[in-house]
Order: C-alpha cells, then structure tokens, then sequence
C-alpha cells in the first residue's frame, strides 16, 4: 500500500513520462524508502527493485544511482535476514562510488557504513571494525570534526562493541554520537532515542541502573512523543509498522526494575517506569480511534477544514522525520524540521478550537498512572501484564519474559512480579487452549477423565500467571486486567481452584481492559444509545435480491452453529457436517468460505428479546425497541443502516479468518503467522488483520454472485471500524474466537476486537474459542438476565459462569470450562 499523495504522483508521473523514465525511478526510489523507514521492507523491496531496474536501463550499470539503489536494496536484503543477498550489492555500490570520485559526495560513507553492518551481522567482525573507522574518517574529511552523518557509524560501531562484551570500547562512541546528535538534530530527535537506548543498556550492564533508567525513560519519552507526532499522518498499517520498529526505552528500564532488590528500589520508582508503559500503549489504537470520533462526532462539519489542513500538515512533518537529514545540508534540515513541526502544532490548535473530541484526545495523550489509579473504584486492583525483552546483567542474552505490575487498592507503591521467560508461558498457554477448547464427549459426567485432563494442563498456567499475582491482591473485591501477548489469549476465570472449583468461583471479579488508559471512563462526553439490535438466524444462502422479504426459518432444525465450509466459488452447494454443533470461525481465503446454518442463533436471539421486553434495561427507566436482523434480513447493508444509535448490539453468527493457511491463535498471537509470501508476520500486500476477519451475513455463500458495488454477506472488520457506535453500551459477538487475532505487543488484539474498539462501542463481549451452539445460547441467555436485573457488566458476566457451572453441577455434568467460559468482556466494567 502506498500513502495516496505520494501514490498519486508515481501515477501521474508513469503517466505522463512513462513507466521507465528516470523520473518515476527517482519516485520509486523515494517511496521505496519512505516504507523502508516505516519498517514496510517488503513493499520497499518491491518498489526498489523496480526503480534499479529502470536505472540500470537508463543510465548503465556503473552510474551512482544505481549505487544508490544497489545500497538501498542491501539494507532492505538486511533487515529481511538474507545477508548473503545483501553483501554483493553493498559490495557493488561502495565500488561504484569510489570509481566516480566525486570529492565531498556522502553517498560513499553511507554505502560503507551498509557493508561494515553486513559483516558485522555475518560475524565479520574485524571487517567491520574496519569499516566503521574508515567511514569516520570519510565523514570527518567531508564535514569536518563532528558532521551529523558520522553519528551513525559511532552508534554502530558502539552496538557492535557492546554486543561484544566491549563496554569500555563502547561507551565513548555512544557518547560521542549522543553529543553530536543532540546538538545538530536536536534533543528531542528520534536519532538521539536511538543512541540514548543503546547507551542505557550498556550503563545497565556496566551496573549503573540508575544511570540506566535515566537514559532508558528519555529515550523512551522522546520515541513515544515524535512516533505520536508521525502516526497522525500515516494509515493504521503503516503506523503498526512503524510502532514494531521504532525505538523504545521500556525493555531496559523493566530490566532495571526487575533486576533491583525491592528493599534497594528508589521510592517511585515503579510507578515511574510504570507510567510511562501507561502513556506508550495502544498509541496505534488512540489514534485510530481518534480519527473516527472526529469524523463522526457532531462537529464534524465545523471540523472538516481544521482537520484537512491538521492531516496535510501532519503528512509533512511525518515526511520530513522518516526521510531524516541524510544528503541534505544540516542546517537545512533542522529548519525543514522545525518549520514543519510549528505547522503542524499550530494546526493542532486551530481544530482543537473547533473540535471537542479533540480537545478530549489531547487531555487524554496525558493521561499517566496517576490518573489510572484515581479513576479506579473503591476495593478495585489494576494488574496489568507485560511482555518486554530483559537484559540480563551478564550482557550474555536477551530473553523475552513476562512480568505483573499490581496496583491495590490501598495506594501503597505498585507491585513487581517477575513472571519468568516468555516461551515457558506461551508453552503452557498453547497447551491451555488446546485443552480448553476441547469438551469431553457429550459433556457428560462431573468431575470426568476430561474434566481432570483440563485441571492437570491449566493448573501449572494458573501457578505460572496468576499464584503469583494473586498474592499481592488482598483486600481487593475487583481485579482489572490488562493482558499482554499470548495473555491475551487466556480466560483466567476458567482456571482451576480448589475442590474441583474454578477461579470464577473463587477468586475476585475479574474484568479487561485494553491499556490501563481504558480505566479513565470519560461517560460524561459519551453518546446515549437506546433500543437492542440483534441478529441471529441468518439464512447465509439468501439471494441478497431477496433480502427485503420477511425473515423466515433460517436454518433447518437440528443444524448447528459449525465451522465455515469449503465449497466451490460461487457455488450454493450441499452442506457438508463437520464439527456438529459448535460455532467456530475459520481461516480459509475468501473464495473458499462457506457457512453452515445456524438455527440455534435464532432462538437465541428471540430470548434476548423476551428478556429485554420484559425487564427494562438498567438506567433506562423504562423499555427500549429491539430490532431483530433475521433470516434474509441479516443482510450487510441493513445492518450498516441500522447499528448507529443502539444502546445494545448482538451478533449470533458466524466469525472468519481468511487467510492462506489457518495458523493457531497462539501463532497469531505470537506474531508467527505468516503473510502471503511467507515471509513473516504482516509482510504480504494484503496480510491486513481488519480485512481478513469479520462476519457472515446473510448471502454469504451467495457472495460470488453478486457484482463489485453488491453485497458480498461479509461484514469484515475494516468496514465495522468505519461505523458510528459511539452510543453502543454493549457490542455482544456471540460467535466464535471473535477475541482473538493478530496480537501486536503494547497494541493488543488486531481483528474483530479492535474493529469495534475504535468505532466507538464501549464494552465488547467476546469469545476465545469455538463455543457449542446450545452453551452459548445458554450463556447469553443468563447473561442478559443477569445485566438486564441491574447487575454491572463485570457482575453480568461472572454470574452467567456461575449459573451454567451450578446447573450442570445439579444436573451431574462435567463443568468443563469449554461450555461456560469461552467469553470474556472488556471495556467498561460497569
């Protein structure tokens, strides 16, 4: 994907020169690195692929640039691990600008620099060393003592010392190029994050973490303030992108938390590197959202130009940074930089005049662990998980662990739980959910060999992510969790307790929330939604032109909520019975999607409403509509015409991952599923986790028979982001896995989940596996009763367990949690 203005001018540009002209290889060129910088390697291969290509062509193999596009593609080759590509490229381009000799040219040492780091990454070590002198001294002919581009081979150079053990080696080097970067690009330039991030690892490992912790928050302020400032100009995709591989303070200052004695901690001191993880996550997902309440409050007209000049000013700024100060004059740049940023604050404050939605986002860029803490309710605890890349004190490995931070109650200094390497835990959770989504035959037989299999997988996890935590929560009737990687994943209410009992049972009313941000519930600036829409018993072989005709039996008795089948394209076809009975997503492309009916939803749905009729809903002083999607009516854009201004929105069918093969959601969550070319997470031209998952409505199996501007049946996530549920109290996915997806450490869960999150609605209630069709029905019938009876969201939702684990218990079932604990809720705990 490329950013529409620059995209636009590679068009016109092919257009009108043609598609081999040196002009538009100078555009490819420079959109190649602007993804390259955004860490899109992939897109920026493709593009500067094609850029040496038409150089070559144009001006021979030997002309400069074609040096330049030969080193561009060695960083490229770099940072995808192929090394052996890279080096004869790099190769290449430094013989080619030796032979020009062009006096003062800085492409030289640039080109140096990309082959000292190849060696180096090919443990060639004294070949780099080398190298890196060299190009200093390049530098220093070209610019004198302190030129700006020789910062970089200092700062590599000193990461390759520290990687060697050579601290003493190493630390001049960083402060030399700290020196030279604050005062040429300014001490607040992403350049200097970068060299304060790897000086404060080294003083970690030299044994100064307080001198650790300094550099480490700097450096993590500056990165967390200019990547806000950049992703305001960026798509979603790109700013993920950009959120993966920018530069971030937060593993060496969880290391030093981590590595210093309780009785030796500074007072403070976990609050403060706690606060800033509190202001660095879910910055992606802030800004999305955002984006959205601008474009669909009530002031959006009144916004609209502010906000067009704020974007377009934004773009520059963003431009200006990714491109950074390479080949162009110093003083240049820094004026480019500064002019661009004063036009984009004093665009800030043009639509922040107008805009109140904004107003509330910049208060809530603000908001630190302070403001968390104030915001949480009376004998409530905050814990919240991180996953973060330890030092350890030996220098000798980096180790990807998982730590708690614990706030209680009683405003004492938050606690540090150490939980312990990363690949023990995920372990354990791949082995949880195997086991937790597996329900014993018929469900039948308390206290069975199935029930006994689950305790003996989840009970180590239970140990391993919760026993721990657990300890420090005394006094706490509420717990609000923020999960982090793989824990995202996890119910904790389904562990294990004792006497054969569960933690819902036993432990504290638990409730998650998607950043610690998300406990400071603005509900005075919210929009009140009214009425319940509900969909369910959706006739998914509907002919869309039949849509409007009233909902009939949709679905036959005794079919099941079931996995999506295979069929031909464009095929009705014969139902094929696999997985009888559970509702489950999955994760076939789209031309192969296929669903099952699902009759069960619509008496689902018909309870809901029952229940709803019967009994007001909570606050509402008295009954609220309910409209009902069923049949031919569940359609897509019935759907989109009516969500907006609903208090309550359900969903009963089926979810889908469509992707080219059907990794785990603990891969997913990993980050371990692989784009369309393999290459690794994110790196396929379409691997868009909003495009590749959503909902079946009706029609969809009838998709291929509808035109380009039809109705394809499928709601994808992408599209429910761009809908107005700023007044939806309650968005209920009364599907399958409808909680899982892609999972982006420090931006949560990509899909369906956060789909929903920045179209406004304000508690999701979700599921993390494939759900039995009678059990969910089951679930949601309890859990309406139990909110619509006046109890909290949290409360709604424990009770719903609690009822469905007493009835079989009564009733001598196996209380296995794959029938009761599928379904979480996070959001609004109220």
């Amino acid at each position: 994907m490329t950013t529409p203005g620059r995209g636009r001018a590679l068009s016109d540009g092919e257009r009108i020169m043609g598609p081999e002209s040196s002009d538009v290889a100078n555009q490819l060129n420079d959109l190649g690195l602007y993804h390259y910088y955004l860490g899109d390697f992939e897109e920026s291969r493709r593009l500067q692929e094609r850029a040496l290509k038409i150089r070559e062509k144009t001006f021979g193999p030997d002309d400069t640039l074609v040096a330049a596009s030969l080193n561009n593609l060695a960083l490229l080759l770099t940072n995808l691990g192929d090394s052996a590509s890279a080096r004869p490229l790099a190769e290449r381009a430094v013989a080619i600008y030796e032979k020009s000799k062009r006096p003062g040219d800085p492409n030289l040492p640039i080109a140096v620099n990309t082959l000292a780091t190849l060696r180096r990454n090919t443990g060639d070590f004294e070949g780099a060393r080398q190298l890196y002198e060299r190009d200093i001294d390049l530098w220093q002919a070209i610019g004198g003592a302190d030129p700006p581009g020789v910062s970089v081979d200092l700062n590599d150079y000193a990461e390759m010392l520290l990687g060697r053990g050579d601290l003493e080696g190493a630390r001049p080097r960083f402060e030399r190029a700290l020196d030279i970067r604050e005062k040429r690009l300014g001490a607040e330039h992403p350049d200097v994050a970068v060299t304060l991030s790897g000086l404060a690892r080294l003083q970690m490992l030299s044994g100064d973490r307080a001198a650790a912790l300094e550099s480490a928050l700097r450096s993590e302020a500056i990165a967390r303030k200019q990547f806000r400032a950049t992703a305001r100009g960026l798509s979603e995709r790109e700013a993920l992108n950009y959120e993966r591989i920018r530069s971030s303070g937060l593993d060496v200052a969880l290391s030093a938390l981590v590595a210093t004695p309780g009785a030796e901690r500074a007072a403070g001191m976990a609050a403060q590197i706690w606060d800033e993880l509190v202001r660095s996550r879910g910055m992606v997902l802030d800004e999305m959202a955002l984006r959205h309440r601008t474009a669909t409050s009530g002031e959006h007209s009144r916004a609209a130009a502010p906000a067009r000049e704020l974007e377009q000013a934004r773009n520059r700024l963003a431009r200006v940074v990714v491109e950074g100060p390479e080949g162009a004059d110093p003083g240049e740049y820094a004026a480019r930089l500064v002019r661009a940023r004063e036009e984009k604050e004093s665009a800030e404050r043009a639509l922040a005049a107008v805009s109140a939605a904004f107003r509330r986002e910049l208060a809530e860029g603000r908001l630190g662990l302070r403001d968390v803490r104030n915001a949480l309710p009376p004998r409530t605890a905050l814990v919240a998980y991180v996953l973060y890349t330890e030092l350890a004190p030996s220098g000798t490995r980096e180790v990807p662990s998982y730590l708690a931070l614990v706030l209680r109650p009683d405003g004492s200094e938050p606690d540090v739980v150490p939980l312990g390497p990363a690949s023990g835990i995920e372990a354990l959770v791949r082995d949880w959910r195997q086991e937790v989504a597996r329900p014993p035959k018929g469900l039948a037989g308390a206290g069975g060999e199935g029930e006994e299999r689950y305790r003996t997988v989840a009970a180590p996890l239970k140990r391993a992510v919760w026993d721990p935590v657990a300890r420090h929560l005394a006094g706490a009737g509420t717990v609000l969790v923020v999960p982090d990687g793989v824990l995202n994943l996890v119910s904790l209410a389904t562990l294990p307790s004792d006497g054969g009992r569960y933690l819902v049972e036993d432990g504290p009313l638990l409730h998650y929330l998607s950043s610690e941000r998300a406990a400071v519930r603005p509900a005075a600036v919210r929009k009140a939604g009214r009425g319940l829409l509900a969909v369910g018993g959706v006739d998914f072989d509907a002919r869309l032109i039949e849509a409007a005709a009233p909902a009939s039996g949709a679905g036959r008795p005794g079919a099941f909520r079931d996995r999506a089948l295979p069929a031909s394209a464009g095929s009705a076809g014969p139902e094929v019975p696999v997985a009888q009975g559970v509702r489950q997503a999955t994760c076939a492309g789209f031309r192969s999607l296929r669903f099952a009916p699902l009759p069960d939803s619509r008496a689902e749905v018909e309870e809901i409403e029952s229940l709803w009729k019967r009994r007001p809903a909570a606050g509402s002083g008295g009954p609220e509509t309910v409209l009902k999607l069923m049949g031919p009516r569940a359609d897509k854009e019935t759907f989109k015409k009516s969500v907006a201004g609903r208090r309550v929105v359900h969903l009963a069918t089926h979810g889908f991952f469509a992707q080219d093969r059907c990794p785990s959601a603990l891969e997913r969550a990993r980050g371990q599923a692989p784009g369309r070319d393999g290459a690794g997470p994110g790196t396929g031209p379409g691997d868009d986790p909003l495009l590749l998952s959503g909902l079946a409505l009706a029609g969809a199996n009838r998709r291929q028979e509808t035109g380009e501007e039809g109705d394809d049946g499928l709601l994808t996530a992408e599209e429910i982001a761009s809908l107005d549920l700023s007044g939806v109290e309650w968005a209920v996915l009364s599907a399958c896995e409808t909680g899982v997806g892609t999972v982006q450490v420090g931006e949560g869960v990509l899909g369906l989940r956060r789909a929903f999150e920045i179209a406004g609605a304000d508690t999701l209630i979700l599921s993390l596996w494939s759900v039995e069709d009678a059990s969910a029905r089951e679930w949601m019938r309890a859990l309406y009763g139990a909110r619509l009876s006046g109890r909290s969201t949290a409360e709604a939702v424990r009770r719903a367990s609690r009822e469905m684990i007493d009835a079989r218990r009564r009733a001598g079932r196996s209380t296995h949690p794959a029938s009761w604990g599928a379904f979480v809720a996070t959001g609004d705990w109220r």
